[in-house]
């Protein structure tokens, strides 16, 4: 029996109480793909509402509104899958950082942790949201196999910022509040598109974009053409134009070398608009080159002009084996008495002979008068009948030499002539004439080609040259090498 005041105990004297038993972990409760794909769904509202927004007023500024929506190609649907990506990438990074959460997630009940179970850092939902990239392959089939193939349900993106998404005990009124958000910036973003539509649809019709270019699929816009460019393309869109408007472009050189000024040079109509909200209108060169100069597009709908483009044909510089017969003086070639028959006979079975050929007969006095206008605006040799690289130095296996050239200021139907001589080539007697080629251009015809050709053989090692006459008149002389074979 216990004594007054002393405290009352089962234990006996030397008995001991075990420990309780340490409790089992609690599994964390990892979210499963199905709790991300309503997550991703609910998102996904939200970037359509981004989408549609920023495509339509893209669309307005640019051309391509339909009567649905919108259809963007090129430069403007690359500007708003760029603006669309950065808004969504800070509308993921900013929401999970901040509350560990987006509008999908908090409807889905779930939240981004880092593995240590705190909320993720600023840098780590830069890195799993970056990642998106990958795990979005094939409609997230990346992310979906890595969730299902990791312990603790990570796609790419958490494995490499380190991080997990859980469930949590999100209140019924949240995840309501969080779902009527999402579909708020939806309907918002499809109002506001289609209150911009109808705000420009009040306008008149327009060409709201034209790119003007030498590709027939060229997306960025050039003003300066080579005299080459074989077909000048304007790519539009349209804006607000109705059903079957009569489209025209009008092509004009404005003030282009040896033509008017203000010439037409060609009209294109089409029959576009509604839907058919963009198009395209060419300008194909003939044989020759385009004439440097200023050159403009008039477009027109239902004949009023809407928007003028103008655009500029430049000559490349001058070679440095090119010289002007003015600044450098060179000596004009006799021409060669007829040569004997059996110095052509051997010449042509000689594998390194140089043909010579009688003078050509005299031009036509009208065209090809001393006192003709004009000049070689620029020559390019080469060894191809399409090559823009000048050569100085060629092989003896040459083929053919191509003198390539533009006119300026050659009044039509002047006669060109070209004297191809060989200099000081082995074997060969000094300034043997080779051949001679004639042609008549100018006016819008400003461009073309002169060749001489190998009949067969090699060409002797040596220097030669080509001489330019306009008329009578000696405007340009290039001189060129044949290197002898190794």
């Amino acid at each position: 029996m216990d004594e007054p005041g002393t405290p009352h105990t089962d234990l006996d004297v030397g008995e001991t109480r075990e420990a309780p038993p340490t409790p089992s972990p609690v599994p964390v409760p990892y979210a499963s793909l199905g709790d991300r794909l309503i997550a991703q769904l609910v998102d996904g509202a939200v970037a359509f509402g981004v989408f549609f927004l920023v495509g339509m007023a893209v669309a307005v500024r640019f051309g391509g509104t339909t009567t649905s929506g919108f259809e963007l190609t090129g430069p403007p649907a690359a500007l708003v899958m760029v603006v669309v990506t950065l808004i969504l990438f800070a509308y993921f990074t900013l929401a999970e950082t901040m509350g560990g959460a987006t509008l999908g997630k908090l409807v889905a009940g779930i939240r981004v942790r880092s593995i240590d179970g705190l909320r993720p850092t600023l840098s780590a939902s830069v890195k799993r949201n970056l990642l998106r990239i990958v795990d979005g392959i094939g409609v997230y089939l990346i992310g979906a196999i890595s969730l299902l193939i990791s312990k603790r349900n990570q796609r790419l993106g958490d494995l490499v910022a380190r991080t997990v998404v859980v469930r949590s005990t999100t209140p019924r009124p949240l995840k309501l509040a969080a779902l009527g958000a999402a579909l708020i910036i939806a309907v918002a973003g499809i109002v506001g598109g289609l209150g911009l539509r109808g705000t420009a649809a009040g306008g008149a019709p327009r060409f709201a974009s034209v790119i003007l270019t030498d590709s027939e699929t060229g997306t960025v816009p050039m003003d300066s053409f080579a005299p080459s460019t074989p077909v000048f393309y304007a790519h539009f869109t349209l804006a607000d134009v109705p059903d079957n408007s009569t489209l025209r472009a009008v092509w004009t050189a404005e003030n282009v070398a040896g033509v008017a000024p203000e010439t037409k040079v060609d009209e294109n109509r089409l029959l576009a608009g509604g839907a058919l909200n963009r198009g395209d209108f060419s300008l194909v060169r003939s044989n020759s080159a385009w004439p440097p100069g200023t050159y403009r597009l008039d477009l027109y709908i239902d004949e009023r002009l809407d928007q003028t483009t103008r655009f500029a044909v430049t000559s490349p510089p001058t070679a440095l084996s090119t010289t002007s017969a003015a600044s450098t003086p060179v000596r004009t070639v006799s021409p060669v008495p007829s040569v004997a028959a059996s110095s052509a006979t051997s010449a042509a079975n000689s594998p390194t002979a140089v043909r010579a050929v009688s003078p050509a007969p005299a031009a036509n006095a009208t065209a090809a008068a001393s006192g003709a206008g004009g000049r070689f605006a620029f020559v390019t040799l080469t060894d191809e009948e399409t090559g823009t690289v000048e050569k100085a130095t060629f092989a003896s296996s040459t083929r053919v030499f191509y003198a390539r050239f533009a006119l300026a200021d050659v009044p039509p139907n002047t006669t060109l002539r070209a004297v191809w001589t060989a200099e000081n080539v082995a074997g060969q007697t000094p300034e043997t004439r080779v051949d001679q080629t004639e042609l008549r251009a100018g006016g819008l015809q400003s461009a073309g080609t002169f060749s001489l050709k190998r009949d067969a053989g090699e060409w002797p090692p040596g220097v030669y040259r080509v001489d330019l006459y306009i008329g009578d008149r000696l405007d340009r002389t290039v001189r060129f090498a044949v290197a002898a074979a190794p």
